[in-house]
């Protein structure tokens, strides 16, 4: 009886240590998530309109397979 007793008392431990360290992990990416919400955008290019090119209104970013980046405007 006494060694059920202890085994129970141990499993009821090693639960315990999960439970905690399962909750610290969350709270944890919680916090980053929230650190990572706080960054606002930020322009990296600015092309103002000239005579030689009146428009540049649109573009976009695209991540090729080799890792580089590409960036293409009209």
């Amino acid at each position: 009886m006494y060694k059920k007793f202890i085994f129970c008392w141990q499993l009821s431990l090693v639960v315990a240590n999960a439970l905690i360290i399962g909750l610290l992990i969350s709270c944890l990416s919680i916090r980053d998530a929230n650190r990572l919400s706080d960054y606002s955008p930020n322009t990296v290019l600015k092309l103002p309109p000239s005579s030689n090119n009146p428009r540049n209104s649109e573009g976009d970013f695209i991540t090729l397979k080799d890792g580089r980046v590409l960036f293409v405007y009209s």
